[in-house]
């Protein structure tokens, strides 16, 4: 029987540096009915002749050239012309081992689900031989909450390390113009999905680059506090008991960017310290009772909600190491 097709849909801007390495490993998937979306999103350097380049050489490869309008905005343009049952998304300055839509592929048929993961390696310029996978599982929605919310890195809200099936984006779209734009429609995708099946087998390489926003502060990271706060809206909607580990959670979220603040020297957003301060401190039960997996992020986070002046002290006690 004839595998289904596959759109695998990469946003594209001002990656020429990475963009051969990143295709060279979409078009050699060992899983090979694809169809490959690439979103050229208004790029000023030679990220658009090198996606028709690709296109002349694979008949399976399509090319938007289209306005910038960010990631949201390119992975829609995607998702809008997909043919596939299946979408994949990948960041064009990244890899995937050659079985990653394959892998991804078995553990929806053999589960019937309609949402699969794999695990993810972050890397600057070269990859390191990866262990063997340890695990499969089916996780509910509630158990993917509630593992987000107390800071497991293996259930990070990131849409490369997935396969959905079409119907899960029927009435949704990635926001279009805001950063961390995976943390809230991850919400909808797991409530859609109701289930997940997950290997911990790394088949997504993620790539490091110095000065990203995502290692770096910039005001823009109150994006990420935002799509956090519809993220346990809706999971808190669902599941009311998830409430006092939601608490918790965006109190690790307000710490982090209260961290990058101190890190970047930004003291123009002390405001927002004293104010995350309080945010902690009014919900100092929820938190101090919350199991966190990362012990260290608890303990900055009951700091900071006793006294924003003491968290910049400790701070500058131990040099910004968190």
């Amino acid at each position: 029987m004839k595998k289904p097709l596959i759109s695998v849909i990469v946003p594209v801007y001002n990656v020429e540096k990475y963009l051969n390495e990143c295709l060279e490993s979409i078009v050699n998937q060992t899983y090979e009915n694809l169809e490959i979306i690439l979103v050229d999103d208004g790029s000023s350097d030679s990220s658009g002749k090198i996606c028709d380049e690709f296109a002349l050489k694979d008949s399976r490869i399509k090319v938007i050239h289209k306005k910038n309008g960010g990631l949201s905005s390119a992975r829609n343009s995607g998702i809008d012309i997909a043919n596939g049952e299946y979408l994949s998304f990948i960041d064009s300055d990244d890899m995937v081992d050659k079985n990653f839509i394959l892998t991804l592929f078995g553990l929806i048929q053999k589960s019937s689900l309609k949402l699969s993961s794999v695990g993810f390696k972050a890397f600057y310029k070269n990859l390191d031989e990866l262990p063997d996978k340890s695990y499969e599982k089916i996780i509910s929605d509630e158990e993917y909450f509630k593992n987000i919310f107390i800071g497991n890195d293996d259930f990070r809200c990131a849409s490369c390390k997935f396969l959905f099936h079409k119907s899960l984006f029927e009435n949704l779209r990635f926001p279009v113009g805001e950063l961390y734009e995976d943390v809230a429609i991850f919400g909808e995708i797991m409530v859609g999905a109701k289930k997940v099946i997950m290997s911990d087998e790394r088949l997504y390489f993620y790539r490091m680059r110095d000065g990203s926003i995502v290692h770096s502060f910039s005001p823009r990271h109150f994006d990420f506090l935002k799509q956090a706060e519809i993220l346990v809206s809706i999971a808190a909607n669902k599941y009311p008991h998830l409430t006092p580990i939601t608490k918790y959670y965006l109190s690790s979220v307000r710490m982090a960017i209260s961290f990058d603040i101190l890190k970047s020297n930004s003291l123009e957003f002390d405001s927002f310290l004293k104010k995350s301060s309080k945010f902690i401190r009014e919900n100092f039960t929820s938190v101090f009772r919350t199991k966190s997996l990362n012990k260290k992020t608890k303990i900055l986070v009951l700091i900071l909600g006793l006294s924003s002046s003491l968290f910049k002290l400790i701070y500058r006690i131990f040099g910004g190491k968190k």
